[in-house]
């Protein structure tokens, strides 16, 4: 894992290359196939979860909740389910806090007190997008996947009100503030018709108070 600190005073972000392990990404990446494969995912737009504004989709692509697949005991043996354990550490803490030790928001001291998330997994075809929305999250955790090599253009990460463009690679991850608007850019495929697509692992991260 290959950390980037990115310290912008207003938008401050980590981002971390080659996110998982070998084994990690081989496994994600069977258990996202199969998921996929086996269609599990639908259009995000029928998803009162997704951005919308004035009732129109703001994500136009297709989702899936690999939790309401799985039964409990799939869950548990999951690499999706078990990668959280790479944040749950105080080497990964002290990436955070030199992150956002600068911000004028308590935003290391917030994500300290997360003890909840939800997984969501996303899937953009030809021409698919994510236009301009927020989280209702405290933080947001994505982790992008495709095939080697890259065999579309656009789909990249865009921190919409300073303008900052993160290209999806594969295995890269970015863990930022929900609350920043951001946008992914349409996805292009390239001439091969066997293309299957930008995929990306999400992580949302909150908060009960019990």
């Amino acid at each position: 894992m290959k950390p980037t600190i990115v310290d912008d005073k207003e938008f401050p972000y980590l981002l971390l290359d080659n996110f998982f392990e070998k084994e990690e990404l081989n496994g994600i990446w069977k258990e996202v196939m199969y998921l996929f494969n086996n269609n599990h995912f639908f259009k995000s737009s029928d998803d009162k979860k997704s951005g919308h504004d004035n009732d129109k989709p703001l994500a136009l692509n297709s989702r899936c909740y690999p939790d309401k697949v799985l039964n409990s005991s799939q869950i548990q043996q999951t690499f999706l389910f078990n990668s959280i354990r790479k944040i749950q550490n105080k080497d990964f803490h002290r990436l955070v806090e030199k992150t956002f030790k600068n911000s004028n928001y308590a935003l290391y001291k917030t994500f300290l007190g997360l003890n909840r998330s939800n997984l969501v997994i996303n899937h953009y075809n030809n021409d698919e997008e994510y236009k301009e929305h927020f989280d209702q999250f405290q933080f947001s955790m994505i982790t992008w996947l495709h095939e080697e090599p890259k065999n579309y253009d656009g789909g990249n990460f865009i921190l919409t009100k300073n303008n900052t463009k993160i290209e999806s690679l594969n295995n890269r991850c970015i863990l930022f503030p929900g609350f920043y608007y951001h946008k992914v850019e349409p996805v292009k495929f390239n001439k091969d018709k066997n293309i299957k697509g930008r995929f990306s692992i999400n992580r949302f991260f909150y908060t009960v108070y019990e």
